[in-house]
């Protein structure tokens, strides 16, 4: 890749956008998400073959915050030359016919875990066996990476399920 290129991949933090990363602490995670529930069943696989179609249209989805030395600048954002979807589409077998509670706890102690800072920072997770044959997505996204207009078009490029759309 040539020198041009490289720099044109990287994208520096603003000041607000930063602020997401430093203010953030173990018990304090500072991304964002939804859950989103789906009548029938999604299979694992289908999900990751789904995103992995889709993912050119999120750029940021391939990318993994990179700190400055000492802090002299923003952190900004590089390509992952690791990247791997399997680290971030996560599937969760709920018991059969699990009602909203047993749902909502699951995903609650999901959403809760700190997003892994060593890669993009973005998950998704896969909840099976909601009663009534449907399954849910919970998407946990960095606040550094979103605002509410740019998250919401990461979940349409990503959601969308309708053919010759990605």
């Amino acid at each position: 890749m040539s020198q041009d290129a490289r720099r044109s991949s990287i994208h520096r933090l603003t000041t607000q956008d930063a602020s997401f990363l430093y203010a953030e602490s173990r018990e304090q995670p500072m991304h964002i998400g939804g859950l989103a529930i789906f009548k029938g069943r999604i299979g694992h696989k289908e999900m990751i073959d789904h995103l992995e179609r889709r993912l050119h249209l999120v750029r940021r989805y391939r990318q993994r915050v990179q700190f400055v030395p000492f802090n002299l600048a923003h952190p900004t954002l590089n390509d992952d030359p690791s990247f791997a979807i399997r680290n971030h589409v996560h599937c969760h077998d709920l018991p059969r016919d699990s009602g909203e509670a047993e749902l909502s706890a699951c995903a609650t102690r999901v959403f809760a875990q700190p997003l892994h800072r060593g890669r993009p920072l973005w998950e998704y997770h896969l909840f099976r066996g909601f009663e009534g044959n449907r399954c849910a997505v919970l998407a946990k996204v960095h606040h550094c990476l979103v605002d509410g207009v740019s998250g919401m078009e990461m979940l349409k490029a990503t959601m969308d399920r309708r053919p010759g759309t990605g």
